[in-house]
């Protein structure tokens, strides 16, 4: 009867590993017991598709109990998508969410890698401030691209090709001289946080492994989140790329969320924080890799995800209130003392480029105005909206620009950390009415943030805008 509470108490209770059942217990003594337990989860054994170097089949225990844990973890999922679709946030409330979970994404993956960068250089791509030139830094920047890729791109099949575009955009290569690895060679791409567990997939093999992984991941009677988890432990295990293969892990797996259960959601889902680096995790990989039971890596992402649901749900309650606030203002100047401004007086502000074109267009239909070129030139300055960044991102941003760059001054920096909003157009008045100083040091300031790389001088008619250069852009 003991053995058998056991059974349920380390399968049901806490899904415990050989190591975890010796530490609860305090003793080495536990070979009938875990060969008690399982026998227990034996019974619940659920066979996937998925095989190992020595063509076992993984399989996954689904007891009772953990279907049930499994369903709830699933409709907490979906709850956090759906409460981010449904609340009226405006769009900067949703920018700000998505860069605040992108940070942490890039966060994570910098601590998966061991890169030891920045935080306010991750920051800086997050928010397209980056202007360095840093090989160490590319893997962020692309895999940022592949993440908003997968935003757009959410509804797409998922097969060999798709993998492959998400290989192309993560190597930033247009035409892929290499896909699956041909060779058995270890190299420090290769070897990663999973794999220095246990040695990759035969070449020979890989094929045959990839095959059933997707054969996997469109079984329809497994759960999304289940698929994604898996993905995360199973290419890391066989491997299947000559570089990346972490972060192809989780670009695939955000990607399995994205297509049949959160939508565009996923990229800014923070799957990265199952793969960071715990004694817990090694432990878990070794105890799949004796067992073939994939039970483990769910139950721990289960574990280590669902406080982030809770922390997302939350955040999204507080936009919500902030979105109400910002019905009626937006933000300004942040070291002034003027943190909001009436939108009123802002809308009328930007519409007084409008103004200043000729009597004649402006007699004209708005609408024709619209599809003049004249408009491109002049109502541009007005859209899009320019983002509402938080006070602690652009002094981050200035932080940032003032330590990479000694060229630029301090006031400088707070001005394009404040107007950095890609699309947009600035004027030397935008920067005079923000600093409060002279014309001629505004048009000055502006003209050397144009020579540091960080805006573009274009000319309309007789007067000069500036527009913040994309990121990568730069000379």
């Amino acid at each position: 009867m003991a053995t058998e509470n056991f059974s349920i108490k380390f399968t049901d209770e806490t899904y415990a590993s050989k190591t975890d059942i010796k530490t609860i217990l305090k003793t080495s003594l536990i070979y009938k017991i875990f060969t008690d337990v399982s026998a227990y989860r034996k019974k619940f054994s659920v066979d996937t598709r998925l095989i190992a170097y020595n063509s076992r089949n993984f399989s996954i225990t689904m007891t009772p109990k953990l279907r049930d844990i499994f369903a709830r973890f699933e409709t907490s999922l979906s709850s956090l998508t759906n409460s981010f679709f449904a609340e009226k946030l405006n769009e900067n409330s949703k920018n700000s969410f998505k860069n605040y979970c992108l940070n942490n994404c890039l966060n994570a993956l910098n601590t998966i890698s061991n890169l030891n960068t920045n935080e306010l250089t991750i920051k800086a791509i997050v928010t397209g401030a980056y202007r360095e030139n840093n090989p160490k830094h590319n893997i962020f920047i692309q895999y940022k691209k592949a993440l908003l890729w997968i935003e757009e791109n959410y509804g797409s099949t998922i097969d060999e090709n798709i993998v492959a575009n998400l290989y192309s955009i993560l190597s930033n290569t247009n035409e892929l001289t290499e896909f699956y690895r041909v060779t058995e060679t270890v190299n420090r791409n290769t070897t990663s946080l999973i794999g220095t567990k246990y040695n990759q997939a035969p070449v020979i093999l890989i094929d045959s492994m990839m095959n059933n992984f997707f054969e996997f991941i469109k079984d329809p009677n497994i759960k999304p989140f289940i698929k994604a988890l898996v993905t995360l432990y199973y290419i890391n295990y066989v491997k299947p790329f000559v570089n990346y293969n972490e972060e192809m892990s989780l670009l695939i797996a955000k990607l399995i969320l994205a297509h049949e259960q959160i939508s565009s959601f996923a990229p800014y889902f923070c799957l990265e924080n199952v793969l960071i680096k715990t004694n817990m995790l090694d432990d878990y990989i070794l105890s799949i890799s004796d067992e073939y039971d994939l039970t483990y890596i769910i139950t721990y992402g289960i574990n280590i995800l669902s406080p982030l649901i809770k922390l997302n749900s939350d955040d999204i309650i507080r936009m919500r209130s902030s979105a109400i606030r910002e019905e009626n203002y937006v933000v300004d100047n942040i070291d002034r003392g003027e943190e909001f401004v009436p939108k009123e007086q802002v809308k009328e502000e930007q519409t007084q480029l409008v103004k200043k074109a000729p009597s004649s267009l402006r007699k004209k239909d708005m609408n024709n105005l619209i599809r003049a070129e004249y408009e491109k030139e002049v109502v541009f300055a007005i859209k899009p909206k320019q983002e509402v960044i938080s006070e602690k991102d652009i002094k981050d941003i200035a932080k940032y620009i003032l330590e990479i760059n000694p060229n630029v001054k301090k006031m400088q920096a707070f001005f394009f950390a404040s107007h950095c909003t890609i699309g947009r157009y600035y004027s030397i008045q935008d920067y005079k009415k923000y600093a409060r100083c002279a014309y001629e040091t505004a048009r000055t300031s502006m003209e050397n943030l144009v020579s540091q790389g960080f805006y573009e001088k274009v000319q309309v008619q007789n007067k000069f805008f500036y527009t913040p250069i994309k990121q990568g852009d730069s000379k």
